[in-house]
């Protein structure tokens, strides 16, 4: 089954993934809110798919709060932003840093995600 939001969800109910996570590569850049002018927090891109990402960070945002992420891949000059809302916002173990989960308002197409992903189109 799915529901209005295109997520999975399971026969006892439970949310799924709506699209499949990717080993990314490259790096990204996170500014709090949405003028793009606050300091960059994003310490490495963890994973990517066509409806969201993983980020590392420097500080916490709070779950629900919008904001500008860019992409850049390795042979990319030019960035891939997209407006993401913050699903998720995780302490990692070092206590000092956190795990974002971000939900994109609008999907990457193909080649955007082949270029910040391990996978590629032949």
């Amino acid at each position: 089954m799915v529901d209005t939001d295109n997520t999975f969800i399971d026969d006892d109910g439970r949310k799924l993934r709506s699209s499949i996570r990717l080993k990314a590569r490259g790096k990204a850049e996170l500014r709090p809110g949405l003028s793009g002018t606050n300091p960059n927090i994003a310490l490495e891109l963890i994973n990517v798919s066509e409806r969201g990402a993983l980020v590392k960070t420097s500080s916490p945002l709070q779950a629900g709060r919008s904001t500008e992420l860019k992409l850049f891949g390795p042979e990319n000059r030019t960035p891939v932003v997209r407006t993401a809302e913050v699903v998720r916002c995780d302490p990692a173990q070092d206590g000092l840093t956190y795990y974002l989960g971000l939900k994109f308002k609008d999907p990457l197409k193909g080649p955007e995600l082949n270029s910040v992903s391990t996978i590629r189109s032949v």
